[in-house]
């Protein structure tokens, strides 16, 4: 399972190389086996950052508008 364990790892660079730049997306945990690793206050409707999956986060588009 060495192969899922890299691949889960890269995801996650990924999400923070898309998420960068994003006002709304605060933080991407660390943790590999987080099933909703991006953390975003567009979709909680407050400045408290909620935790979403990557899907999530490519629907709202904000990481296109400022990255």
């Amino acid at each position: 399972m060495p192969e899922c364990k890299e691949l889960k790892q890269k995801l996650l660079k990924i999400s923070r190389e898309i998420t960068k730049d994003c006002p709304f997306c605060t933080l991407v945990s660390e943790d590999i086996e987080n099933r909703t690793p991006i953390y975003c206050s567009r979709f909680s409707g407050e400045r408290s950052p909620i935790p979403v999956d990557l899907d999530t986060c490519l629907s709202c588009g904000e990481f296109k508008r400022h990255g």
